[in-house]
């Protein structure tokens, strides 16, 4: 049956970085980061770089959507994001410690910017979606990560997909957590615009592979709730991961 096709924009820029520092995002302790940018480049000539990819893979492959990866902002503390910062909320200084209202404006950032990338893409082909990749709270699911930039109910209002990285074992969880998960989507409302992202890996390092059995149990908590689930990486997968999800995925 004919598949639909969807491309993936990764936005680290390490060499443009080493040219250009100020585009770096500054963490809390004053270093830059070497692969992400700050807030205010995002809203800038970087996030300009990005939203221009995003037009031409949509118009000259028209796949069924692009979908950004590692997008997050949890460096931004420079001078240039202090006055983002104070002039998006009328504040004086960074919030105290613990405070929600980093993470709110760090969500209204990438809120902004996503918007802008939607817009940018349905003037030049309507039938591509957007989507975006978030990662999970797996002590709090329904607290999504704002401190992160993904507060998913914010996201969702300007892109058609959020792609949710449910990497379980990686992240040292079990397939109960992939229930509260699911179930904290579906209580927010967001089950039609939420794939919930069954990881393979496993290992403090990555190196290894999560157990077909476990893999199953993934999927189908995951699917109890109704949300779209998809597994990943592909490269992992063996003749008995296949077998396996093949008893809960029929042709």
């Amino acid at each position: 049956t004919p598949r639909r096709a969807a491309l993936m924009i990764d936005p680290y820029v390490p060499e443009w970085i080493k040219d250009d520092p100020s585009i770096a995002g500054v963490r809390a302790d004053g270093t830059r980061n070497t692969y992400t940018v700050s807030a205010t480049a995002l809203l800038g000539e970087v996030g300009d770089r990005y939203t221009e990819l995003a037009v031409e893979l949509a118009t000259r492959y028209d796949p069924y959507m692009v979908t950004f990866t590692e997008l997050t902002l949890d460096a931004t503390y420079g001078t240039d994001d202090l006055a983002l910062y104070e002039a998006m909320t009328g504040e004086t200084g960074w919030p105290p410690a613990g405070s929600p209202k980093l993470g709110e404006w760090r969500s209204q950032v990438m809120a902004r910017f996503l918007s802008g990338v939607r817009d940018a893409m349905r003037d030049a082909n309507p039938d591509t979606l957007l989507g975006m990749d978030v990662a999970v709270n797996w002590a709090e699911p329904g607290a999504w990560r704002p401190d992160i930039g993904h507060d998913y109910a914010l996201l969702s209002t300007v892109v058609d997909r959020l792609v949710v990285w449910a990497y379980f074992v990686l992240n040292g969880q079990n397939s109960y957590s992939v229930t509260r998960l699911a179930n904290a989507i579906e209580t927010a409302g967001l089950t039609g615009q939420a794939t919930i992202s069954i990881g393979l890996w496993a290992g403090a390092d990555e190196s290894g592979t999560i157990q077909p059995g476990t893999l199953v149990l993934g999927v189908t908590k995951a699917e109890a709730h109704g949300p779209a689930v998809n597994v990943t990486p592909y490269s992992r997968m063996t003749s008995t991961h296949w077998s396996q999800l093949g008893t809960v995925w029929s042709p």
